[in-house]
């Protein structure tokens, strides 16, 4: 059965795409660990955003 759903206290409904956001990339300079609900129309990707512990991008 397809229902709405609550996901981390954002409301989705029936069949609505998302993802978890969870980031500790501004921790190191005393900023907030990040996480959050993504909402929208995903497709696939090779396309990587991965951040070392020093804040530098890998892009």
């Amino acid at each position: 059965m397809r229902r709405p759903v609550v996901v981390g206290g954002r409301a989705l409904r029936a069949m609505q795409q998302f993802t978890p956001e969870v980031s500790a990339e501004d921790v190191p300079k005393g900023g907030p660990f990040k996480r959050e609900i993504i909402v929208s129309s995903f497709r696939p990707t090779n396309e990587i955003d991965y951040c070392d512990p020093d804040g530098l991008h890998g892009d």
